[in-house]
């Protein structure tokens, strides 16, 4: 890591239409934000033109992507931020580190909103809803945490045999999508916490994102995937816990 906070202009791109699919064409020419001297470990659109990063030297900041002023400097109580999500509306910001511990803050403000106790070790992934009311948060050691904040309380969801590197929620829908080193891609109901269905692919994956509400992107060592959720296999022929 060179320090630098980096941008780039999203071109429009046709999603690959089935799993496996690769794509060779590379980000294009991106422009540099800010020089901070630290890793950069995780970055995320507050939907509203603002940008936030965080990383080894634990400090959240916020950005003006147009300008690339910064509009927001925050210490946190943790010396590496290793996740972060930000809700639709740009309200909250929900950041994870070493510590496993998961602080909810005002994302004008910087002020502390909620902290809870999600894992003993390093968070991995974090994740709101649409709604902003469910956030989920994924560990090293396998199990998913899905949060009704409103009221307090937390489900557990188990499945994943290692670290959990992603979760992405559906943004009409709310289906929770995880994906880890085990190979597999899963779908959650976050109301309930019941697995819908899942999918094994011959790679480790490291990122999701849904595009266009309808495909499921993931990332891992060996390039991209796009899956459609009404062709996973049913619920009764999911991977089994830990399968690859």
């Amino acid at each position: 890591a060179d320090g630098r906070l980096m941008v780039w202009p999203v071109a429009a791109a046709a999603a690959a239409s089935g799993p496996g699919s690769t794509s060779a064409s590379g980000p294009g020419p991106g422009r540099v934000l800010a020089k901070l001297g630290i890793a950069v470990r995780v970055v995320a659109s507050c939907h509203d033109g603002r940008l936030a990063s965080a990383g080894d030297d634990g400090i959240l900041r916020f950005w003006d992507i147009e300008t690339g002023e910064p509009v927001g400097v925050w210490p946190t109580a943790t010396e590496q931020i290793t996740a972060m999500a930000c809700t639709l509306d740009g309200r909250h910001v929900a950041l994870g580190g070493n510590d496993g511990i998961v602080w909810v803050r005002d994302s004008v403000t910087g002020e502390s909103v909620r902290t809870l106790a999600a894992f003993t070790q390093t968070i991995t992934a974090l994740a709101f809803d649409p709604s902003g009311a469910h956030l989920a948060a994924s560990g090293q050691g396998g199990t998913l945490r899905v949060w009704d904040l409103p009221s307090g309380r937390r489900r557990h969801l188990t499945g994943h045999r290692s670290s959990v590197e992603a979760v992405a929620f559906h943004p009409v829908t709310g289906l929770l999508a995880s994906a880890g080193q085990d190979g597999t891609v899963r779908l959650w109901s976050a109301a309930t916490g019941r697995l819908q269905t899942g999918i094994r692919v011959d790679d480790a994956l490291f990122g999701l994102t849904w595009a266009q509400d309808t495909r499921l992107v993931g990332v891992g060592r060996k390039g991209m995937y796009a899956f459609r959720p009404e062709n996973l296999p049913p619920s009764s022929a999911r991977p089994e816990p830990g399968s690859r």
